[in-house]
């Protein structure tokens, strides 16, 4: 009987070699059943979003300028252009079915959410390890703030719709590619490509990322005819509607020109603070890294209290080491899967480029949350793959469980929140959930809207939501006061019409109750006064707390000038 030979001193035996380690146990374990947890987890979103269903709009108003963009459009008033123009255009369609209706838009919402997470595990199913995918579908089923957005009119469950369907037909467009494919028998794959290319970039502005990406990830496989299908692709689609929007509308250009000019500024709303200069730039770059990948990151990911404003330069250095270790790893072993780090490399720097730190919006970062938590984790399963990190696994493998479970207590504390407040709005209280300075101001455009002549202009700070709670009747808005010079403020109410203004005392801290207000509208109205000190009247007050005003202009009353002591009139 032959005795077994050991292996050579120092070398470990075939056998030992190939002993499944911790990750390999765990993907054997998920292997099978994925089916069964992606519909389970699609299940647990669905439920998580209902329950945190908020039937208002949000005070940013960014989402109500999606909803009054839709209408304008629907009426032929208004080209939407400023925030992306698919969204409103979309949103159109139902404006013709529903008219304004807030729940019936926020409705829209969840299967585009849910679109989302399908696509993101058919595209990942077969590309990242099970174990891995299983931690992306909990963090897209327990996420509260990913899931805030299935009950939202931000263009968000758009761009997260879209942006699952882009990644979806681009791994399927490369898989075609790496069998040798013509253009001949892949141009259907190259149309769906660069139409999905078109609508990421009519969404949203920095959709232009994904061609960039796009480019530099076949230039880099030296897929030199790829990278100008893909150009190609997406002018197919762009160019008509470039010509659609010039003999339509009579607008010229792409529609990104005007976001493009305002990235140079210091300051949004303060243009007297000038222009940047290159090392603004690298300033703005870093003070939004401390912004986004310090504070907003790890809020989403669940290590931070909601509502933190600590940000920590140690956290920013140690996100880009981890980030970059892990796509130096994921290029060594995943070339194909570097896709991803591409795109987000591209897309999260263009966001720290163009964006002012004064904006500081998780929604920015948001959108990129599930792909940095499947970049991260695919970065530490290939890190610990390596024999001296592979005791590393069993820790590794339960942080990564932690993290989900800390989305699950936000998202329980999220419905904990709302649950009183959805019961009242279904109820048909629909202001049930706004702060005192909200309601006042919104019952103050409602009855602005009722009492104000048809034919006369009504200016407020926030105009959308004015609108959208007003049956909609239009508001103007007034978002920034651009002189000191009381005849040019005045100017520009004179051509827009205005005799009416709402004053409100909207807080600038939404969640408490302090001596400041957003006072745009106030300083606008004070500068006038100082020299026309009879052209305004109070017609009507609402609220005794942190009150509404409507405020008549006296046309009639610009002769009587306020002359200051010394001089003549």
């Amino acid at each position: 009987m032959a005795r077994k030979r050991n292996a050579p001193h120092g070398k470990k035996s075939k056998v030992e070699e190939q002993k499944p380690d911790v990750f390999d146990r765990l993907n054997k374990f998920f292997d099978s059943k994925l089916t069964v947890v992606f519909w389970l987890s699609m299940a647990v979103a669905l439920i998580i979003s209902l329950l945190m269903f908020d039937t208002k709009v949000s005070i940013g108003g960014d989402d109500s300028e999606y909803i009054i963009g839709a209408k304008k459009f629907l009426e032929g008033t208004q080209f939407p252009t400023w925030h992306g123009s698919f969204y409103p255009i979309f949103l159109s369609f139902f404006t013709l079915i529903f008219g304004i209706n807030v729940v019936a838009f926020k409705v829209i919402s969840i299967p585009l959410m849910l679109g989302h997470h399908f696509f993101m595990f058919k595209t990942f199913k077969s590309r990242v390890p099970s174990f891995v995918l299983f931690i992306l579908l909990l963090v897209l089923a327990l996420n509260a703030h990913i899931l805030y957005f299935s009950s939202s009119t931000y263009s968000e469950s758009m761009f997260f719709f879209l942006q699952g369907l882009a990644l979806y037909i681009f791994f399927k467009l490369d898989d075609k590619l790496n069998e040798g494919a013509t253009l001949s028998e892949s141009w259907k794959k190259w149309l769906g490509f660069g139409g999905v290319m078109f609508l990421l970039f009519l969404s949203r502005n920095i959709g232009l990322g994904l061609i960039i990406a796009a480019v530099l990830y076949f230039l880099l496989n030296k897929k030199w005819m790829a990278s100008l299908y893909t150009v190609a692709s997406f002018l197919v689609f762009q160019l008509p509607f470039i010509l659609y929007k010039k003999l339509v509308w009579g607008i010229i250009g792409s529609g990104a020109e005007g976001q493009f000019r305002t990235m140079f500024y210091k300051h949004f709303y303060d243009r007297s603070q000038g222009t940047e200069d290159f090392m603004g730039f690298l300033v703005r770059i870093w003070d939004n890294s401390m912004l986004y990948l310090s504070k907003h990151l790890y809020i989403l990911l669940g290590f931070k209290p909601l509502g933190s404003t600590d940000t920590n330069a140690f956290l920013v250095i140690f996100t880009y080491l981890l980030f970059f270790v892990a796509l130096y790893l994921i290029f060594k072993n995943k070339k194909q899967f570097f896709f991803v780090g591409i795109y987000l490399s591209v897309m999260i720097g263009a966001t720290f480029v163009s964006q002012q730190k004064h904006w500081d919006q998780y929604r920015l970062i948001l959108i990129y949350v599930p792909l940095i938590v499947l970049m991260i984790s695919m970065g530490f399963y290939q890190l610990t793959k390596l024999k001296y990190l592979k005791f590393l696994q069993i820790f590794l493998a339960v942080f990564l469980l932690v993290v989900p479970l800390l989305m699950l207590k936000q998202s329980v504390d999220q419905i904990k929140t709302n649950m009183p407040n959805l019961s009242k709005n279904m109820e048909g209280n629909t202001l049930y959930g706004f702060t005192p300075d909200w309601i006042n101001y919104i019952e103050m455009c409602r009855y602005a809207a009722k009492t104000v002549p048809a034919d006369a202009g009504i200016a407020c700070r926030k105009p959308n939501i004015a609108s959208i709670y007003a049956n909609g009747r239009d508001f103007d808005g007034f978002y920034r006061v651009p002189s000191q010079n009381a005849d040019s403020l005045l100017l520009k109410f004179e051509n827009r019409n205005i005799k009416y203004v709402v004053l409100g005392s909207l807080r600038i801290n939404p969640k408490m109750k302090t001596d400041r207000i957003i006072n745009t509208m106030q300083n606008y109205l004070a500068i006038i006064q100082q020299k026309y000190p009879h052209i305004f009247r109070q017609l009507h007050t609402i609220g005794s707390d942190e009150p509404a005003y409507l405020i008549e202009i006296l046309w009639e009353n610009r002769s009587v000038v306020n002359t200051p002591k010394g001089s003549t009139q």
